[in-house]
């Protein structure tokens, strides 16, 4: 079982626990800070509203990626993998997604294996360039409708997860700096959900931070209240106490991921005892632009020489 963060979805899912419709929403506030918390309905729909539009919030970046991870048996035996140090590339403009491997288990890698990585990337992307090139107007119409499909089964989790809590303004701290709202989540009674993150974080509740000034989730801090099946505990089992910890902060006039942290233990189908410790941090974010690309971009020309 790989354990491993890959990529932004984690964040999105541990956010919207955050928002629910304002008719979907039992909130209250602690007595002493009522008076000067604001009014939890509009304030929860704005953060909500926001969340809406980060669907892709890592799409134009490059930005470097150090992440610890780990394989875990059905044995048991836990194979700690990192830390790994990445340059990641995304940008649906140029048609590139590529986590470039920069340090293994701590080490740079010489040139003659970055060079050889970026090779065997770029050929990957030209390829896929060219089989794009002579799709066929069905295929693409597939190709479509398999995207909105995927699209719109991530907006049903998405939906069903925001159902899935009663929320709680608590009070005002400051993180970073910022001025923060804090807001405690549990689950709602008798929930019924049927996606996998939707029956993970069901079983889970804990504390939010949002920006009071422009109502973004800066820190989310979550704990299962009781064990976690993974695979209908097929797979495993995730003990009470695991601990996920989500973090975000503003690059220019955006609010982007700035780590995930998992702390928990469990056991396998063969009831071995398990416990990891995952980190993924994230920094140094650039708008991606040509130029930044560790190789060559692509040339159009090169997508229409396959045609020969």
């Amino acid at each position: 079982m790989h354990t491993g963060w890959v990529g932004p979805g984690p964040v999105r899912i541990a956010a919207a626990v955050l928002c629910a419709a304002a008719g979907m929403l039992e909130v209250g506030a602690r007595a002493q800070d009522a008076a000067s918390l604001p009014d939890a309905e509009p304030f929860l729909a704005d953060v909500r509203a926001n969340l809406q539009l980060d669907t892709d919030v890592l799409d134009g970046y490059t930005f470097l990626e150090r992440r610890v991870e780990a394989d875990i048996s059905f044995f048991g035996g836990v194979k700690a993998e990192g830390p790994n140090l990445y340059r990641v590339y995304r940008s649906a403009e140029l048609g590139i997604a590529y986590r470039r491997l920069l340090e293994e288990e701590g080490e740079p890698l010489s040139e003659e294996k970055l060079t050889e990585q970026d090779r065997r990337h770029r050929a990957e992307r030209l390829k896929a360039a060219r089989d794009r090139s002579r799709e066929s107007e069905r295929d693409r119409q597939k190709r479509e409708r398999e995207d909105a499909e995927d699209a719109e089964e991530e907006r049903e989790m998405m939906e069903e997860v925001l159902g899935l809590f009663e929320y709680r303004l608590e009070g005002r701290e400051q993180i970073n700096g910022r001025p923060a709202i804090v807001v405690s989540f549990a689950p709602r009674a008798e929930v019924d959900p049927k996606t996998r993150p939707g029956r993970l974080l069901a079983k889970s509740s804990g504390r939010a931070w949002v920006s009071e000034n422009d109502r973004q989730v800066i820190r989310v801090e979550a704990e299962a209240m009781s064990d976690i099946t993974i695979g209908w505990g097929l797979v495993a089992r995730l003990h009470k106490g695991s601990r996920i910890n989500v973090r975000r902060i503003r690059v220019g006039n955006r609010w982007l991921p700035a780590g995930f942290d998992f702390t928990g233990s469990g056991r396998t189908l063969l009831f071995r005892s398990f416990a990891v410790e995952l980190m993924t941090q994230i920094s140094d974010y650039e708008p991606l632009t040509p130029d930044l690309l560790p190789y060559k971009p692509i040339a159009l020309s090169e997508t229409e020489s396959g045609h020969r």
